[in-house]
Order: C-alpha cells, then structure tokens, then sequence
C-alpha cells in the first residue's frame, strides 16, 4: 500500500509540474492518472531494496568502467584506421566474412553491452549471439582468423574482460 502511494504523489507531482496548472478539470484528470498508475505501476517503480554492496565492490566495478571507456575509444579508432586504409586503396584486398566468437560472459546486460560495443567498432557489426553455447555471429570486414577463440581475442578480447569484472 505504500508503494501505491509514493507511485500516486510521485505521478500526481509530475503531473502538476507538466500541465502547470491548479485548474479543477486538470486536477482530477490528474488524479485519475495518478490513481491508475498507483495501482498497476507501483510494483515497477518500487522494488524491494537489493542488499548493498561494499563501498569495494562499487569502487572496484567503477574503475573498471572507467578503464572501458578508453580502450573502446582506442579500439574504435584504430579500427576505423585499419577500415579507412581499405577505402583509400585503388585496388583493395580485404577478405568480409562472418565468424561465430565465443564469450565467457553470462548476464544478459553484459551481453548486450558487448554485442553494441562490438557493432559500434568500425568493421564489424554483431549478427546473432546464441545463448545456448555462448557465441557470438559476427561480421567481419577483413576476417584475418577463422579459429573463434583467436577470433575472440582479436575482437573482444579487450572489452570482455573488463565486462566480466563490471558485471561479476
């Protein structure tokens, strides 16, 4: 029941905020929404608190994160150098290709994660990932290692590891 309340004064205020008006027809417009959303929404607005974690396991999940935000940055640019090298060439030879890349990684956050980090890196983009043996389909612009776990260091290598530690 006082999940249903917080939900309703909380829907309720936004609503005030929003329309900026006291007017009685707004007013009970609002309330109604609010009344609904109360009842059907204040589950999702309010969960039972999880169990904290240390101030280390914050600290030590943050650096991590941290330490992910450069190496995206330096993979993505050499990527797109390694990329860009191909489209000046008069007669390019590169080799696309789809390779399957297998991952320790088992939270469905982590996983998605890495599927965008792996798509938002220039020369390859992430087709399909399998859940039931851990793998990854992916499309390669110049596929230079068809053995997936050398395939996995050269593409993932470098994120997976730092997800590991953010998600464990």
């Amino acid at each position: 029941m006082r999940n249903k309340i917080l939900t309703f004064t909380a829907v309720f205020l936004v609503w005030l905020i929003l329309t900026g008006s006291l007017h009685p027809v707004s007013a009970l417009v609002g309330i109604a929404i609010s009344v609904l959303a109360g009842l059907f929404f204040s589950d999702m607005l309010f969960r039972d608190p999880a169990p904290p974690f240390p101030a280390r396991t914050y600290l030590g999940r943050t650096w991590w994160f941290l330490t992910l935000i450069p190496v995206f940055l330096i993979q993505a640019f050499l990527a797109a150098v390694h990329v860009s090298r191909y489209a000046y060439k008069v007669r390019p030879t590169f080799s696309p290709g789809v390779v399957r890349v297998p991952t320790r990684l088992s939270r469905v956050t982590a996983i998605t994660i890495l599927a965008n980090l792996i798509t938002l890196t220039p020369g390859t983009l992430t087709l399909d990932y399998d859940p039931d043996d851990g793998m990854y389909t992916i499309h390669w612009f110049d596929v230079t290692i068809e053995e997936p776990e050398q395939a996995s260091r050269k593409i993932i290598g470098a994120f997976e590891k730092r997800m590991e530690r953010i998600f464990q």
